[in-house]
């Protein structure tokens, strides 16, 4: 995928930003506020195409599931185990936005439902063998 095709890509999600789908609401800021600050992020997403790439790169390297795994961990938490996945892997630059992962696991037809009130959101990824999980610490 060249890095036109991921901004038209991107197109087709139109909530999607650098926080996830959309950005968390918070109550102190205003309507116009919130407005800027999705605008900003939903820009700033035309710039995470490496991220994009490298969330690939973890992603096809799990065992999916058929339905949306709750118990997996959420987009947010998944984006930090692509990052450590990286940097094991000797990528230097292994920072992830959540909104490039996201985008990573549409274009590669992972099912997403995103979390109430939330820009996270949870997909459909196995459970982890414990070998897995174990295989990750460093003893």
């Amino acid at each position: 995928m060249t890095e036109t095709d991921y901004l038209n890509f991107i197109q087709r999600y139109p909530k999607l930003t650098t926080h996830g789908m959309g950005v968390q609401e918070i109550s102190y800021n205003t309507p116009a506020e919130r407005k800027a600050v999705f605008s900003k992020a939903r820009k700033d997403l035309e710039t995470c195409y490496g991220q994009f790439l490298n969330s690939i790169g973890y992603l096809r390297s799990l065992r999916r599931r058929p339905t949306v795994n709750k118990k997996r961990g959420t987009t947010y938490v998944i984006k930090h185990e692509a990052e450590h996945w990286l940097a094991e892997h000797g990528v230097r630059d292994n920072y992830i936005r959540e909104g490039a992962f996201i985008a990573a696991a549409l274009y590669l037809g992972f099912k997403f439902e995103q979390l109430p009130d939330s820009s996270t959101g949870i997909l459909n990824i196995a459970n982890r063998k414990k070998y897995d999980y174990l295989a990750s610490f460093r003893f």
